[in-house]
């Protein structure tokens, strides 16, 4: 990767080439959020190795030993003293300033306890290349604890990919989860697994999820194949986003899902 010292914030050139989420990465300040988005149209590319990503809004507060010490989180905007400002405690996509997470991540967190078989729906997607992966080719265990979906609302990418398509269930309700990629115009790719199982499959097999051997393999080899393509970069003009999502489904509510309805407030 190109070292930061030699690159300017510009379109096509940032600073940081990618950043990558491997963990539960749920709770977002908006500084947060704004400095992630900033970055990905000076070019980084991003990637989110897990689900339910950009999900919770909150803000920091000081305690005494110095500023930003605290998260500030009240579950219920009502209750929140900040109740009629961006900065409210609330989900994203939720009122008051509604900004859901899928016009950054490019999906919407779907549902939880999710279990399923990562399923893949465009065999030709670049990151998949080696693994042997057909149209349907299904990967036990892959999709489990949260997943997200692609919907074609409003602030979802024009051009996202979406790349598996994953039958799933939530507590006994049937739904999808989704693997997607989209491209801008500063030549960052986004792409975004859709379930927090990936990176622990990583390890090895895990009986809880019923993550094979062949799972295992799957996620490694996509996995390599992206920080690949990271490296080399700028991974969004090497590999334009080729959107699909009309041909995936048309729904358009998160009724069928745990993440909530997405508010008409004020917001952006």
């Amino acid at each position: 990767m190109r070292p930061a010292s030699t690159c300017k914030p510009t379109p096509g050139c940032s600073p940081a080439p990618a950043v990558v989420f491997g963990g539960h990465d749920e709770y977002w300040s908006l500084p947060m959020r704004a400095a992630v988005t900033r970055a990905r149209d000076a070019g980084t590319y991003l990637a989110f190795l897990r689900a339910n990503s950009v999900y919770r809004r909150i803000r920091y507060a000081p305690d005494p030993h110095g500023p930003n010490r605290i998260v500030v989180d009240y579950k219920d905007a009502g209750v929140d003293p900040i109740h009629h400002a961006p900065g409210t405690t609330v989900n994203w996509r939720q009122n008051p300033f509604p900004d859901p997470e899928n016009s950054l991540v490019g999906m919407l967190y779907e549902c939880f306890p999710a279990v399923g078989a990562f399923t893949v729906r465009d065999p030709n997607f670049f990151l998949f290349a080696g693994t042997g992966a057909k149209a349907g080719s299904a990967y036990p265990g892959l999709v489990g604890n949260e997943a997200d979906r692609a919907y074609p609302v409003k602030a979802t990418p024009a051009n996202l990919q979406v790349v598996a398509h994953s039958p799933t269930t939530c507590d006994k309700r049937h739904t999808f989860s989704d693997a997607t990629y989209y491209s801008v115009k500063s030549g960052a790719g986004v792409f975004a697994t859709g379930t927090i199982e990936w990176v622990r499959a990583l390890q090895g097999p895990d009986p809880k999820y019923g993550v094979v051997p062949a799972s295992v393999a799957f996620a490694q080899k996509v996995t390599l194949n992206l920080f690949t393509a990271l490296a080399a970069g700028p991974m969004g003009k090497a590999h334009p986003a080729i959107g699909n999502l009309a041909g995936v489904h048309d729904l358009r509510t998160t009724s069928t899902g745990t993440g909530g309805p997405i508010g008409t407030g004020s917001g952006r």
